[in-house]
């Protein structure tokens, strides 16, 4: 009797998991598809992201949810959340190098050396 050979999925299908999850489940709860939608267009090219950005802009596919679309484009949870994180790291920071300048004036003022005297002792050096 001979044994039938295995049918090896992809590599890729492999590491992606497709499992209805709470993972996948937090992310469309939570996460604003407008917001990954840009994430997708700033994103330097991968094909992958591409085909992601394609079919959330289909109307095809306008009832699937967020997982079979990354299902289909093969995008992982894993490089979903890096791409969502990085793109969140990125607002974060130029929100604030807008505001440095003026933390960076009430430092300089804080800093300035002023002649005050102790509410404690008046001026005294000690306390009554």
């Amino acid at each position: 009797m001979k044994k039938k050979p295995w049918k090896h999925r992809p590599r890729a299908l492999k590491t992606i998991p497709w499992k209805e999850s709470k993972v996948w489940d937090r992310i469309e709860e939570n996460v604003d598809l407008e917001t990954i939608r840009g994430f997708l267009e700033a994103s330097p090219a991968n094909d992958r992201y591409d085909q992601l950005l394609i079919l959330m802009q289909d109307p095809a596919y306008i009832g699937e949810t967020f997982r079979r679309l990354c299902r289909r484009a093969n995008v992982s949870f894993s490089e979903l959340q890096e791409l969502y994180t990085n793109g969140m790291r990125h607002l974060a920071l130029l929100k604030v190098s807008n505001a440095m300048p003026d933390w960076m004036v009430d430092i300089l003022v804080d800093a300035q050396s002023t002649m005050e005297t102790c509410p404690r002792c008046d001026g005294y050096g000690k306390e009554a």
